[in-house]
């Protein structure tokens, strides 16, 4: 727990409090949870009201966002409509908050992060709050409030790609920061044992094996990141934690991928309020404190989410003027009777400034009207190329027969594949299949080069999404359908080679990742 005090935007006073939860607790109870935290507070004499809270990443869905610029008020009606695609369940069991990262003035575009996370999830944080007595101010984002809290010692982050990896009892969150965005974050599970009480021989043990499972998953995570970034470098590693094992990790890292890899520094006015160590665990909650205490600095908060513009309550205003606007106009025409011409030209000037408010209301109005409809253009001409990769990848068999060398997309709708192959007519068959599934597919000439390689044969496949509405896939139900009986008619003529490789040992190409996973396979499982 962290206690801050802050005055006009800057934090004034802070106290930290490192507890462990006993094994007994029921943290899945916002009752249990709630009490807990009264009597901490309590044993400790911290005297807060109110209380700010993260979501951590593994409860929430994180998406980023290109949108058509606009008035910053029509970003949540923009957020909203595009977001709706992107959630595995409904709008309303969930709530949608974000932030903007940048724009772009020579698109004309803005580039959104969007956090959904589900209703049960932030009814937990209010009940909990509740229980222990506090006034529940804000939830935030837990991947958000790290690049907060990084960004508020590490002014390096603005520029270049920096790995963040905030190590937990249970679960290590790993986040990307490009340029001083977020522009990937994924939870992972990893246990990292109690070192209290065991030899130090055999804690150095322990907290080494920890590391080694932690720079695996953090090289699996770049392994995914590097989809939508290719050839990415990374500049710098900054690990923070409480664990024990953040040292170990952090000279894997270094190690690992060449780079300075720091420990987490909370920096001023949070340095010297408890011992280092500790300290490097509460950058989450560092993170709230910094931006919750500026001004005007856009975060996240699903107690409060940025809503759209009640498009209802649009329309009854404008007729509210409407009716304000004839009011007036009969007032002006009653007062021009029973005055003096000075004083007519007087209401009539007041009349005309109201009119001229009321057209620029109108032609606002009017102008949100196009934006939505650009909007929609814009959402119908685009092609989802996660859902077509991920149907084109069901129609291959197992890597026993092929598989891809290196994938091509074009923005005009083209995918190219290069393939190794055990048959040359591997290709051919795979065009057929693409045919049946609505695109048009021409496989490239297949050639043999010996009959004692694995994969002899090396072809190609260009494949063209239909034009317009037809580039939407179909319902996964008949996906799958037709999937598997691509995979059935490719296996009928293939006798199992007991030299054939096992999925994902023996032979990889030099274009697939250390799991033997292909381009467009790992683009699929990453997303």
């Amino acid at each position: 727990m962290v206690q801050a005090v802050s005055q006009r935007g800057r934090v004034r006073s802070v106290q930290t409090v490192c507890v462990a939860l006993p094994a007994e607790l029921d943290r899945s109870d916002p009752s249990a949870m709630g009490s807990f935290v009264r009597e901490t507070l309590g044993e400790h004499k911290l005297n807060a009201r109110r209380l700010l809270i993260d979501v951590p990443r593994d409860q929430a869905i994180l998406n980023t966002l290109t949108l058509p610029g606009g008035a910053e008020a029509e970003l949540p009606a923009a957020v909203h409509f595009q977001i709706v695609k992107e959630l595995p369940f409904a709008l309303d069991q969930a709530v949608v908050d974000f932030a903007v990262s940048g724009s772009d003035a020579g698109a004309d575009t803005v580039e959104v992060l969007v956090a959904a996370v589900r209703n049960d999830v932030l009814a937990f944080y209010q009940q909990m709050a509740e229980h222990a007595g506090l006034e529940l101010e804000r939830v935030g984002l837990r991947p958000y409030a790290n690049l907060v809290s990084v960004a508020h010692v590490h002014s390096d982050i603005r520029s270049g790609r920096t790995v963040l990896v905030d190590v937990g009892p249970s679960l290590t969150e790993i986040d990307v920061i490009r340029d001083g965005r977020l522009v990937f974050s994924r939870a992972a599970s990893v246990s990292v044992p109690a070192v209290e009480g065991t030899p130090a021989t055999g804690r150095d043990a322990g907290e080494a094996g920890t590391a080694a499972d932690l720079l695996l998953e953090v090289t699996r995570s770049l392994e995914a990141y590097r989809v939508t970034d290719p050839g990415v470098r990374i500049d710098r590693i900054v690990v923070a934690g409480a664990t024990g094992v953040e040292e170990h990790l952090a000279t894997a890292l270094g190690r690992r991928f060449s780079v300075e890899a720091v420990l987490y520094d909370p920096g001023e006015p949070f340095a010297g309020q408890g011992e280092v160590h500790v300290l490097r665990g509460f950058s989450a909650a560092i993170g709230l404190i910094v931006g919750h205490g500026q001004p005007g600095k856009v975060y996240f908060d699903f107690l409060n989410p940025k809503k759209p513009i009640d498009l209802s309550a649009v329309r009854a205003r404008k007729v509210r003027m409407t009716a304000l606007g004839a009011a007036a106009v009969l007032v002006a025409v009653v007062l021009g009777a029973n005055h003096y011409l000075g004083q007519k030209r007087a209401v009539l000037e007041g009349v005309q400034k109201q009119v001229k408010q009321f057209e620029q209301e109108v032609a606002e109005f009017e102008d949100f009207q196009k934006q939505v409809e650009a909007a929609l253009t814009w959402q119908r001409d685009e092609i989802i190329w996660l859902e077509h990769l991920k149907r084109l990848t069901e129609l291959f068999p197992d890597n026993k027969q092929v598989y891809a060398t290196s994938l091509g997309m074009s923005s005009t709708g083209r995918i190219s594949v290069d393939l190794r192959m055990a048959r040359t007519d591997v290709s051919t068959e795979l065009a057929k299949r693409s045919l049946k599934q609505g695109y048009r597919a021409v496989p490239g000439s297949a050639t043999e080069r010996g009959s004692s390689d694995r994969y002899p044969a090396t072809g190609s496949l260009r494949i063209e999404l239909p034009e317009g509405g037809d580039r939407r896939v179909p319902p996964a139900e008949d996906r799958d359908a037709e999937a598997g009986a691509a995979r059935e008619d490719m296996l009928e003529d293939v006798v199992p080679d007991a030299s054939t490789p096992e999925d994902g040992q023996d032979e990889v190409s030099d274009e697939t990742d250390s799991s033997g996973q292909s381009p467009a396979r790992r683009a699929r499982n990453s997303g």
